[in-house]
């Protein structure tokens, strides 16, 4: 059975079993421990916690299970520093699209349990801010 998790805004995901949480309510999510094979972030890393969202999908996520984020490409400060900050949560990251002017696609596999306790350096993102237009 496949299981994808998403914290979304925009929900394009289609799956025998989908679950979907607002991203700004708390990163507590009510699945098991590694019941999940998708976490998706698709325009939903909008808190100043992001390694606590980021904690709970490696913790609902099933071993070697991806996690998928998609986000505005001008809200990366240090792309560099953020996948580093991903690694120390236990991620690896598979393929990165950076092609895209407005959004940037990454893929990880969950590898095992975070190794970081605490603020990590590189996980930051500016704010969205948005155009009249």
């Amino acid at each position: 059975m496949y299981t994808a998790l998403t914290w979304l805004h925009l929900t394009p995901v289609i799956g025998p079993r989908f679950h979907n949480f607002p991203s700004l309510l708390s990163p507590q999510v009510p699945l098991k421990d590694e019941s999940v094979d998708v976490a998706v972030f698709c325009l939903s890393l909008m808190g100043t916690n992001l390694s606590d969202f980021l904690k709970e999908a490696n913790r609902v996520l099933k071993p070697g299970g991806m996690l998928k984020v998609a986000e505005v490409a001008s809200r990366f400060v240090d792309m560099r520093g953020f996948l580093g900050a991903l690694a120390q949560l236990g991620f690896k990251l598979v393929s990165k699209d950076l092609t895209n002017s407005y959004f940037y696609l990454l893929n990880f596999h969950k590898i095992g349990p975070p190794k970081a306790q605490g603020p990590l350096r590189g996980l930051t993102l500016r704010p969205c801010l948005y155009k009249r237009r």
